[in-house]
């Protein structure tokens, strides 16, 4: 299967889910399970994961367009991984709230705890 876009997925999913056979349904419902209703409470670990992930993207888009010397230290790898546009990871029609402050520190903790 080739990548799509969105839309093409949209309209794969609600193919699936209306019109699909069972054994495709279950998968789909596999595959979706974690992102339906998501929330950084209700998937914390989830949650981590993708903070963690963009946080690398954006180190590597930082060192690829500019000239960020390799960080010596702690304080220069959280500042290479450090996530940027945090209104980006706000739920709509919600504010950035506490927890989602706490998933971000545990997320620069342990990427600067891997890179260091």
């Amino acid at each position: 299967m080739d990548l799509m876009s969105f839309g093409e997925f949209e309209a794969l999913y609600d193919k699936i889910y209306h019109f699909g056979e069972e054994r495709d349904r279950k998968s789909l419902a596999t595959a979706t399970n974690s992102i339906y209703g998501f929330t950084p409470q209700a998937r914390p670990v989830l949650c981590r994961m993708l903070m963690g992930q963009a946080g690398l993207y954006q180190a590597l888009v930082r060192t690829r367009s500019s000239t960020i010397p390799t960080p010596r230290d702690p304080a220069g790898w959280r500042a290479l991984v450090e996530i940027q546009n945090l209104d980006r990871f706000r739920l709509p029609g919600r504010e950035l709230d506490a927890p989602l402050g706490v998933e971000l520190s545990a997320v620069h903790a342990y990427l600067v705890k891997l890179l260091a």
